[in-house]
């Protein structure tokens, strides 16, 4: 598998991920392997995505090491500013991959919806129940998409309100 991580941005941006498993550590280039996170290694820790063409569309690739073992991660991107990656670049986007976790639409959810209930969630502004997260609507009350996540190996199930 190649592509997992990608944004769409401003063309001509050096963008790179950072890569964390459900333990908090972050994945070392150097080590090739998820280590704790110190500071001073930040630049250790970029995964390069490269544009394609001059379209401001960005992919870059997980390391075969947590594609073979099926790792769940989740990964920030940031607009590097300088030479080096640097903690205070700018971030651009966040993302998840799971090799039993499609975000290809479903029932008419677009990528936007689902980076939208992502963030949501993030910011804790959904409501769960089990394998089921229902995201608001911007007055807070009245449900805007139901997306049920059955496990590995399942397709993700949405309603929209």
């Amino acid at each position: 598998m190649a592509s997992e991580i990608q944004l769409q941005f401003i063309t001509g941006r050096t963008v790179f991920a950072v890569i964390r498993n459900a333990a908090a550590q972050v994945w070392s280039t150097v080590a090739s392997a998820f280590v704790s996170y110190v500071s001073a290694d930040f630049a250790n820790y970029d995964i390069a995505l490269t544009e394609q063409d001059t379209s401001g569309y960005y992919v870059g690739n997980l390391p075969a090491a947590i594609v073979s073992a099926g790792t769940e991660v989740t990964f920030v991107l940031y607009d590097r500013l300088t030479g080096s990656p640097l903690e205070n670049d700018p971030v651009v986007g966040i993302g998840s991959w799971s090799a039993g976790l499609s975000l290809a639409p479903v029932d008419g959810l677009t990528y936007n919806d689902y980076m939208e209930a992502l963030i949501a969630t993030i910011l804790g502004e959904t409501v769960l129940s089990g394998n089921t997260v229902q995201f608001m609507k911007r007055d807070g009350s009245t449900v805007k998409v139901t997306i049920t996540y059955g496990g590995p190996a399942t397709r993700l199930t949405s309603v929209i309100s």
